[in-house]
């Protein structure tokens, strides 16, 4: 005699809102948002959602602007999906919750921003995401892709944004420049709950007063500053600060963070940079992209803690001078772990005089062909 058959019971779907809206929120934003026709149970689901992620591929409008500008009678934003996506997904957050959910991320990059055209867009999505922000709030705001972080591995992704990429000094202009890049609000350098802000190829001008007392981690890409002092003015607004990365950022010439003890620091591909102190008490992970400077460069205080690792990539071909090889990499002599990566290193640098003492070193990985004297 066959058993009795009994209706298989959704454990899932008798989750409270918020668990399921926390559960969908680590699907891209898109397949969260189709959940709601797996039944009425979810229709409303996604208002409970605190993550908003879009983003377009690398080249996704490099073959429409022309048609956009110069044939199209109506002119709008190439990044329509992108910009009708968050859009949609923001209205549908405020429609879908009774008691609206604060926001806790929102992250897009665009392929090619567009001034003007993108602009009112983001400045709404921003407004949104500081006035719903919570206890904690991770930006992700990219708004170009594709080319290359450094000149010397090939062309920028656009020459409106050459700024991000050129050697040029800070008493260069850089009018020609700013008419193509998103001016960041003001009112963000201000937000209590940020704890995560990763900015890429926009302006940054910062207000008289700037205070991120909760921001954790700070990375910064081929961003515009109004000033040589605006890195270090947000860096000493951010006390908790454990993780900060910087590349490209050509305005920047010296760098103290002594009132935090950083976990993570790497900088690449900064090449007017002069003079960085770090504290080095607290580093894990410190990684370095560029030329091998002629003087002193980077500054460790403190003893680092013993599993400290090191990553060392230079962009240039370095020449014969062992003697400024070995003082450069005398930064890196405390370190266990050290991943040293070049295309075209010389293999005088890998010499006895090349090298320091690494006392420390448990672990070295030599990644790139050596050019010989």
């Amino acid at each position: 005699m066959a058993s009795p058959w009994f209706p298989r019971r959704d454990r899932i779907s008798d989750l409270p809102d918020g668990v399921l809206g926390h559960v969908l929120s680590f699907l891209p934003t898109p397949e969260a948002g189709r959940a709601a026709v797996l039944s009425r149970r979810w229709r409303y689901i996604f208002g409970h959602v605190d993550t908003v992620s879009f983003e377009e591929y690398e080249g996704e409008r490099s073959s429409d602007w022309v048609t956009f500008y110069f044939d199209a009678k109506e002119l709008k934003s190439c990044s329509d999906k992108l910009l009708d996506g968050i859009s949609a997904a923001l209205l549908c957050r405020r429609r879908c919750a009774c008691d609206h959910v604060p926001l806790r991320s929102l992250r897009f990059a665009f392929d090619h921003f567009r001034p003007k055209w993108d602009t009112l867009h983001v400045d709404q999505w921003l407004n949104y995401a500081l006035e719903y922000a919570d206890r904690e709030l991770h930006l992700d705001l990219r708004f170009i892709l594709g080319g290359h972080i450094c000149a010397h591995d090939g062309p920028p992704p656009d020459i409106a944004y050459g700024y991000g990429y050129s050697d040029k000094t800070d008493s260069d202009s850089d009018d020609e420049y700013e008419t193509w890049a998103y001016l960041l609000p003001r009112r963000l350098f201000s937000c209590a709950a940020l704890t995560t802000l990763c900015l890429g190829y926009c302006l940054l001008k910062l207000p008289v007063k700037v205070n991120l007392p909760c921001l954790e981690t700070l990375r910064l890409t081929g961003i515009l500053l109004n000033s040589g002092s605006s890195v270090q003015r947000l860096v000493l607004s951010c006390p908790r600060l454990a993780d900060l990365t910087l590349e490209a950022v050509r305005h920047l010439r010296t760098l103290s963070v002594l009132h935090t003890r950083l976990c993570r620091f790497a900088l690449m591909c900064c090449h007017n940079a002069k003079s960085i102190h770090i504290d080095a008490s607290a580093l894990v992970t410190l990684k370095y992209r560029g030329a091998v400077p002629a003087e002193s460069l980077l500054t460790l205080h403190g003893s680092p803690p013993p599993q400290h690792s090191c990553i060392v990539n230079f962009c240039r071909p370095t020449s014969k001078n062992v003697v400024e090889h070995a003082a450069f990499m005398r930064s890196f002599s405390s370190s266990n772990h050290l991943h040293l990566h070049h295309g075209c290193l010389h293999s005088a640098s890998l010499t006895g005089d090349g090298l320091p003492l690494f006392p420390r070193m448990t672990r070295l990985m030599l990644q790139g062909p050596s050019r010989k004297c």
